[in-house]
């Protein structure tokens, strides 16, 4: 905590002086969630869980998701349940970031198999 003081003295040389204590508490930190199937083939696209939430009052102005090479997959003013096809089989990591209003932001990642 911190105390905070003030000292006011008038035209006559009267003084006088007021403290209070505070307390600063950082805003917490907003939750992220992505999640795909563990593995799926390449002839369809892949359905992407993504959610966030952050503690009232803050609310997620920005969210993404991008492949390991940064390619972002998607990207929005708020976490949405997306669809995503792959190009090809591999093992890709995607990854989620969102930012909340009072800045804060929180990462995650998952990572997904494409068979043939």
């Amino acid at each position: 905590g911190y105390t905070i003081t003030a000292r006011a003295v008038d035209v006559d040389g009267n003084t006088a002086i007021a403290s209070d204590a505070i307390t600063i508490n950082r805003a917490p930190l907003p939750t992220v969630t992505l999640t795909a199937p563990a593995s799926t083939t390449t002839s369809t696209a892949t359905p992407i869980t993504f959610g966030a939430l952050a503690t009232a009052p803050a609310q997620i102005v920005s969210a993404r998701v991008t492949l390991q090479d940064g390619q972002v997959i998607f990207s929005g003013t708020n976490a949405n349940n997306f669809a995503y096809r792959f190009g090809g089989a591999g093992t890709y990591t995607l990854t989620g970031t969102v930012t909340d209003s009072n800045g804060q932001t929180a990462t995650t990642s998952t990572q997904i198999v494409v068979t043939p």
